[in-house]
């Protein structure tokens, strides 16, 4: 199917919990996410198939929904230009099927810590390369804070330091007054 008959069918935005809960009555369905990407693996066709694909894709990433909470997608084509392989980061708008809960091991886990699961989309991407962000009218504001705080501070110490160069009186300076005696 074209991408953007894909795109007028497909459930918007499935949260993560319904795939992790109730994954067997997902299956099969068609959802429409927004996926910020980390990882494509490339892996490639060595039979014939179907659709003539050379290499199928494996991305990685999540959304906004399941922050820290993976998806995995596999496809077929990549739009021109998108990184094919290796750390990325871009964002991505993912149609596909759901097929099943793809476990994995994150890469701080422990040696026999229990796998993750990750929701296994088929399908493809829709992807535009974003323009880069300029700077606001501001310009780099928070470096400007951080120097007028920095300013702030040495102002402070070089005040501190004069004012105890001056002499004033210690503790040694004061008589001792001896305390008066009650009857």
């Amino acid at each position: 199917q074209s991408l953007s008959s894909l795109l007028e069918t497909a459930r918007p935005n499935p949260r993560f919990n319904d795939f992790y809960t109730a994954a067997s009555k997902h299956r099969g369905e068609l959802v429409k996410l927004t996926l910020h990407v980390r990882r494509v693996i490339s892996y490639p066709v060595e039979n014939e198939n179907r659709i003539g694909a050379k290499e199928l894709y494996e991305l990685w990433g999540w959304t906004d929904e399941a922050k820290a909470w993976m998806y995995c997608a596999v496809t077929a084509d990549l739009p021109e230009g998108f990184p094919r392989s290796g750390d990325v980061q871009e964002k991505v708008t993912l149609v596909g099927y759901f097929l099943k809960l793809q476990a994995y091991q994150p890469g701080d886990a422990a040696p026999n810590a229990k796998p993750l699961v990750a929701p296994l989309l088929l399908g493809k991407i829709d992807w535009t390369r974003e323009p880069p962000k300029k700077d606001s009218d501001f310009g780099n504001w928070p470096m400007y804070v951080v120097m007028g705080v920095g300013a702030m501070v040495m102002l402070r110490v070089v005040l501190q330091v004069r004012g105890f160069s001056k002499t004033t009186r210690s503790r040694s300076m004061y008589k001792r007054r001896p305390l008066p005696t009650f009857d």
